[in-house]
C-alpha cells in the first residue's frame, strides 16, 4: 500500500499544486488527555499529518474545521468548541499556503471512521509517539506553535 500511496503521491503533484496551491486551509489539533489525533492523508507520501482542509468560497474558516474533521473523521465538532491558535504560512515542498489552526479538547475518544478516499490511517499520539513518526512538513510547522502537554 506504501508503494501505491507513495506513486499517487509524485504522480499527482501538478494536480495537487494547481488546487491548494496560495490558498486558506484549516488544521486542527484534536486533544484528548495529553495525546492528539493524527491522520495519515493518501496524497502525503506516508507522513502523518492534522486533520483539516481547504475553505470553500464564502465559508466561514471555524465551520470548514467542523466540516472537514466530520468528512475526515466521522467526529463532530462545532465551531464554538474550537479555541483559534494563529494562522501560519505553511510550505510543503512546492506548495504554499496559508492555514487557520484551531484546537479543541475532547471529554472523551471518540470513535473514528476515516475516510478512505482520502485518508490511510488515523492514530492518537503523545509527545515520545509525534518523536519517532514521520511527520508532513505542516504538522511539523503546526507542532512548532501549539503546546504538547
Amino acid at each position: 500500500m506504501k508503494l501505491i500511496s507513495t506513486i499517487v503521491y509524485w504522480l499527482s503533484w501538478p494536480f495537487i499544486y494547481l488546487v491548494i496551491n496560495n490558498t486558506r486551509r484549516t488544521r486542527v489539533v484534536i486533544r484528548h488527555k495529553n495525546e492528539i489525533l493524527l491522520v495519515r492523508p493518501i496524497l502525503n507520501n506516508g507522513r502523518w499529518d492534522l486533520p483539516g482542509g481547504g475553505i470553500n468560497s464564502g465559508e466561514d474558516p471555524a465551520v470548514s474545521a467542523c466540516r472537514e474533521v466530520s468528512e475526515e473523521l466521522s467526529i463532530t465538532i462545532k465551531p464554538k468548541e474550537l479555541r483559534f491558535i494563529k494562522e501560519i504560512q505553511l510550505v510543503s515542498r512546492f506548495v504554499k499556503m496559508q492555514a487557520i489552526v484551531y484546537e479543541v479538547q475532547l471529554k472523551s475518544k471518540p470513535s473514528i471512521k476515516i475516510q478512505r478516499k482520502e485518508l490511510t490511517g488515523a492514530q492518537w499520539a503523545n509527545t515520545k509517539t509525534l518523536s519517532s513518526i514521520s511527520k508532513s512538513d505542516t504538522l511539523t510547522d503546526v507542532l512548532d506553535v501549539v503546546e504538547l502537554d
